[in-house]
């Protein structure tokens, strides 16, 4: 199905499940799903759509404002596990488990709710980004030794705007959950940008010295999360 919203034309994905309600989500700029019972025929689903007018121009509009947004999220029936796309399958379930099989990860779910499903996707994600992340912090706190600060602690969570963030008084660092979604050598850049925040906090002309100096190509890794 088609749409048109603010003159752009606007491609409408229809997924037919056995549930009682229907759900929106924005994949891109250019396309809408939504998930239907198969008793809805089109004049209820344009008359949804016509209800949720605002909230879809609001999602259009914000789409591009966090780096690497096309990544994030759910993409049609897709999901991006660390850089390379998977199926996402919803299979209802008398438990919660996340598994990957093959290309699909298999969200076995007590709701066939794509919103709780991805819920639990993303607390599958916080656990791998940890192990990932005990294992390049080992690496860099040896290398950044000289500049004599102590192992900071570091809390993997959904955040908006921004990929981490550090709290040089406490010694912390928050890493977004998000970076999931891309090849694990932006977590890599990501974790090291945080650690000489606490050394340089500043984004100053030694900051990025810094940088350079422990990863010659991070302007790479800095481009695939815009």
């Amino acid at each position: 199905m088609e749409i048109v919203i603010n003159q752009q034309k606007i491609q409408v994905l229809i997924i037919r499940k056995r549930i009682k309600n229907m759900y929106l989500r924005v994949v891109d700029k250019t396309t809408l799903k939504l998930t239907c019972s198969f008793h809805v025929d089109e004049r209820q689903v344009l008359r949804f759509i016509e209800e949720k007018k605002d909230w879809i121009e609001t999602h259009l509009k914000q789409y591009d404002s966090i780096n690497g947004k096309k990544y994030i999220g759910l993409k049609g029936p897709y999901i991006y596990f660390y850089g390379n796309r998977f199926y996402f399958d919803i299979i209802l379930s008398s438990f919660n488990d996340v598994l990957i099989d093959g290309n699909r990860i298999c969200i076995y779910s007590l709701k066939e709710d794509e919103d709780y499903a991805l819920h639990l996707f993303y607390q599958f994600a916080k656990k791998e980004l940890e192990v990932a992340i005990f294992d390049l912090k080992e690496k860099w706190i040896k290398d950044l030794s000289v500049f004599g600060f102590y192992d900071p602690s570091i809390h993997v969570k959904k955040m908006k705007g921004k990929w981490g963030q550090c709290n040089k008084v406490k010694n912390h660092i928050d890493v977004n959950v998000h970076l999931i979604h891309f090849d694990i050598r932006c977590l890599d850049y990501v974790l090291l940008h945080e650690l000489v925040h606490l050394v340089e906090f500043n984004h100053s002309k030694r900051f990025y010295q810094i940088i350079q100096a422990y990863m010659p190509d991070y302007k790479k890794y800095e481009g695939w999360l815009r």
